[in-house]
């Protein structure tokens, strides 16, 4: 129930957001310090608006239950073209994360753009990859090999071939420069290659600010896999 419950208090902090901009744009000449903070429990000034900030809605895209998280995110996708959305937020229902990541990706103004993750399985390690584009002589086609960015630029903004999608922002211009499928998931690779593997083709550079922590639900019945897990694991090569 973490996660549901933190996903509850985030759309809860999305409308107060919302509220806020609307305010501000209504009757300006307010920097909300005599209103609540928006984010109590971190006490982040990153979760709260902004005076150059612009007028924020924010909306959610329903669907149908479906197993294959491809065609979910594609069908989401396909709802907010619709509506006519400038960025789309994915966030996964087994990751959790301060308040202030949306807008402290959102300021960056990236075309894709993501929070630091881990994976849930071991060994630890985290989402980010390095692409060596090679040429598959069996297949007789261009073929990709990956790399685990295990020494990542900590707390930095630092552009990487493939992120994991767990928490991710991304600009809608970019799902008009790729062809569809967007997200495809196969055999030894997941959506997020795929989507990252296009967008890299489409020359859309990918973003990590890896000062946006996240923690990921282990499948099992361990620790949460966050920053500090990792560092502390064996697998770790960035410097404490």
């Amino acid at each position: 129930m973490h996660c549901f419950d933190m996903h509850e208090e985030f759309f809860h902090y999305l409308g107060r957001l919302q509220e806020r901009s609307y305010w501000h744009a209504t009757y300006g000449g307010t920097t909300f310090k005599e209103f609540p903070a928006l984010d109590r429990c971190h006490g982040s000034n990153g979760a709260e608006f902004h005076p150059g900030d612009p007028i924020f809605e924010f909306n959610t895209v329903t669907q149908k239950a479906n197993s294959l998280i491809g065609q979910a995110r594609d069908a989401v996708i396909d709802g907010a073209l619709a509506f006519g959305s400038d960025y789309i937020l994915f966030f996964d229902d087994d990751m959790v994360f301060a308040k202030d990541a949306f807008l402290r990706l959102w300021r960056h103004q990236k075309p894709i753009i993501g929070a630091l993750a881990f994976t849930a399985r071991l060994p630890i390690a985290p989402v980010l990859w390095k692409f060596k584009r090679k040429w598959n002589f069996d297949k007789k086609c261009e073929d990709i090999d990956s790399q685990v960015m295990f020494d990542y630029p900590k707390d930095q903004l630092v552009q990487v071939d493939c992120i994991g999608t767990g928490v991710i922002l991304i600009e809608m211009s970019v799902f008009k420069r790729i062809k569809k499928p967007w997200f495809f998931g196969s055999v030894g690779s997941g959506e997020d290659f795929h989507f990252c593997w296009q967008a890299g083709l489409a020359g859309i550079p990918i973003f990590c600010d890896t000062s946006v922590k996240t923690a990921h639900k282990p499948n099992g019945p361990l620790m949460w896999h966050d920053e500090d897990s990792y560092l502390n694991s064996p697998y770790s090569t960035v410097p404490r």
